[in-house]
């Protein structure tokens, strides 16, 4: 099968991060695949298989690279392309009207929650866009079911195909055997945190740092880790200089592909964001045996099972997570049961999910 897959840059984060694994276990089944990158950052590069042939428009904003995307379609008819991300729906399928593309070949990927405040102008544009260019397409892909009732709130998607299909997981991430995991507890007052992801503000990475402040005051000698980057890292470091977190330029951990590595083995991972899709960092630190601490913020609380497999807080409330932190360790959820859950994000059972649904595509032309 011939599949193409679009998204706007190969910069660290889990939309990213989803899509080259998703495109890396099609290769590596026999599929013929392309991944088009729309704009400069190809950060991810190195992770990419070698089989999967990369073309990069290397346009400075993605919505320049309307017209290349165009004549690619135009060159490819029998092709079925994955738009991954909102704004790589959006160009895609901008594109695939304009190169007079058939709609089942489109299949939309979404990895964010649709715009629910259109006063301000970039979410107005997104919102009219979504409605009119999104029933374009074969299907629309949720990672979560939390998001997929999100989307079928709008009444012009009423007759859209809406599936949800999990993220994947890294190839062999997935830990079957709990004893292969070394790292135990922390004992006593010692305790290791972990935060990951783009230092944006949806993230609230500030609340993070206030609760390890918090825990700190407790009693407890805390050994923390933010692993990212973005826009808000001067600001979260004049904060953890404020908090007087020490060494902060040194926990702040901006150039590492993965967090999940032999130098550092967290008690607890802990995700403060304001609203997520859902979340490949809480599945990837359930593959590893890690408790989770997570604010209720959609699609963290369905991969959770509401609580059962991790603590969940109300968003931006510190002294909520250090509890939590404290009440993770103290009562942990049984390793095994997060290694089952994490087990269905298995890369090679998501690609074969999506394989089904792409067949579909085939045989509707």
């Amino acid at each position: 099968m011939r599949i193409a897959l679009v998204i706007t840059s190969l910069a660290v984060g889990g939309a990213q991060f989803a899509t080259v694994r998703l495109a890396n276990e099609l290769a590596a089944k026999g599929h013929e695949i392309t991944l088009i990158v729309l704009t400069k950052d190809l950060t991810l590069h190195p992770t990419i298989h070698p089989s999967v042939r990369l073309i990069s428009f290397n346009r400075q904003r993605s919505l320049h690279a309307v017209w290349p995307l165009v004549r690619t379609i135009r060159k490819k008819p029998r092709q079925v392309f994955i738009f991954s991300t909102a704004d790589g729906a959006i160009i895609g399928l901008l594109a695939s009207l304009l190169a007079a593309a058939p709609p089942e070949k489109s299949v939309v990927w979404e990895h964010s929650l649709p715009p629910s405040h259109p006063s301000r102008l970039k979410l107005w544009f997104r919102r009219k866009a979504l409605a009119v260019l999104y029933p374009r397409a074969f299907a629309l892909v949720c990672p979560s079911h939390y998001t997929k009732s999100q989307f079928e709130s709008f009444p012009e998607l009423d007759h859209m195909k809406i599936e949800v299909l999990p993220n994947p997981l890294q190839p062999g991430l997935a830990i079957t055997d709990v004893s292969v995991r070394s790292n135990l507890l922390s004992q006593g007052n010692q305790l290791r945190l972990m935060a990951v992801g783009r230092l944006v503000a949806n993230k609230d990475f500030t609340t993070y740092l206030q609760s390890v402040a918090e825990l700190r005051k407790r009693g407890y000698n805390v050994d923390w880790r933010l692993y990212g980057d973005g826009p808000e890292l001067n600001k979260l470091l004049r904060t953890a200089s404020d908090l007087n977190l020490d060494d902060a330029e040194s926990r702040i951990i901006t150039n590492r592909l993965t967090p999940f590595t032999d130098e550092f083995h967290p008690d607890v991972l802990v995700l403060t964001s304001i609203s997520e899709s859902a979340s490949l960092v809480v599945v990837e630190a359930m593959a590893h045996g890690i408790q989770i601490v997570a604010t209720r913020c959609g699609g963290p609380e369905e991969i959770l099972h509401h609580g059962s497999l991790g603590r969940l807080v109300p968003i931006q409330r510190p002294l909520a997570v250090a509890s939590a932190v404290e009440q993770a360790v103290r009562q942990s959820v049984p390793r095994q049961r997060l290694l089952e859950e994490a087990a269905r994000h298995d890369p090679g059972n998501v690609a074969e999910r999506w394989l089904s649904l792409l067949q579909q595509t085939t045989t509707s032309s």
